[in-house]
């Protein structure tokens, strides 16, 4: 758990380690096991689809020293709520147990940037806007193009406007239970493990220059929990429809910024809120 924020302003954020997450899987995987006896009418093979609202948390950002001569980048990006499409594939066991393959994809926008310390992006400029002597703010600095001069300054103010995205299209190998309530109803829990392609698209909004346009592989987890209603369909397979909720997290995707050319950090958990629709064959 993490807190950051001024003395007006706290998030708390929780990023659960994977090897914890896998441990929690494994042990709602026993429990099942053990204790969950009851017999599922329906069994086999069944595809689904399903979509609705990314809700991820507000992102650091983070980039450490490099070469002894840029201090470290230190910010937040706050990050809109988006949208999410799903589609899955997998086997109910008449246990209870279903295993899935899960691909999915989310976009969410992104319009602001709270810098606390702006390292590389902006490190000569962090002493103009502050009003550091010309004589300190280096040749280098003062040979610059006038744009860019701008992007640095502009993300050095400590509250940069920016415009873009960020996307992620993950594949995901999932485990869920499903309860059975002797009814049309079946609560479930369970999880998954994958890996998903990051993409960030950010441009100045001031300047118009991109800040980053770039793309990582990261391994990423998820948790959830959801409640199905089995449509009725006499002697036809089942057709259930599903509320879904997941929390998903990744490893950090290291991304190179375009003004800098130098890598970041940035920081990707959330949830997912939505509907679905499963059929078995």
């Amino acid at each position: 758990m993490e807190h950051t924020g001024d003395s007006s302003t706290a998030v708390i954020r929780f990023h659960l380690p994977a090897w914890t997450v896998c441990g929690l899987l494994g042990l709602a995987m026993m429990l099942v096991l053990i204790f969950g006896s009851a017999v599922h009418a329906a069994s086999g093979p069944y595809i689904g689809i399903g979509g609705g609202f990314s809700l991820m948390e507000d992102a650091n950002v983070s980039a450490p020293y490099r070469d002894g001569t840029y201090p470290p980048l230190d910010a937040t990006t706050n990050i809109d709520t988006g949208y999410a499409v799903r589609g899955t594939a997998g086997y109910a066991f008449a246990s209870g147990l279903r295993a899935e393959v899960d691909i999915s994809y989310q976009e969410n926008d992104t319009t602001r940037m709270n810098v606390k310390s702006p390292g590389a992006l902006g490190l000569v400029a962090y002493g103009k806007v502050r009003g550091l002597p010309p004589a300190e703010l280096g040749e280098e600095y003062a040979a610059l193009p006038v744009q860019q001069q701008s992007t640095y300054e502009e993300a050095a103010k400590g509250t940069s406007r920016i415009r873009g995205d960020i996307t992620m299209l993950t594949v995901w190998a999932n485990a869920f239970y499903d309860f059975d309530l002797q009814s049309a109803w079946k609560p479930y829990v369970g999880g998954g493990l994958g890996f998903a392609r990051v993409s960030i698209d950010a441009k100045s909004k001031a300047t118009g220059s991109s800040l980053a346009d770039d793309e990582d592989t990261v391994f990423a987890y998820q948790i959830g929990a959801g409640l199905g209603y089995a449509l009725p369909r006499p002697q036809e397979r089942a057709l259930t429809a599903t509320l879904d909720w997941r929390y998903f997290s990744s490893d950090d995707p290291a991304l190179k910024g375009d003004v800098t050319g130098t890598k970041f950090h940035i920081e990707i958990d959330g949830h997912y809120a939505g509907v679905g629709i499963r059929y078995s064959f």
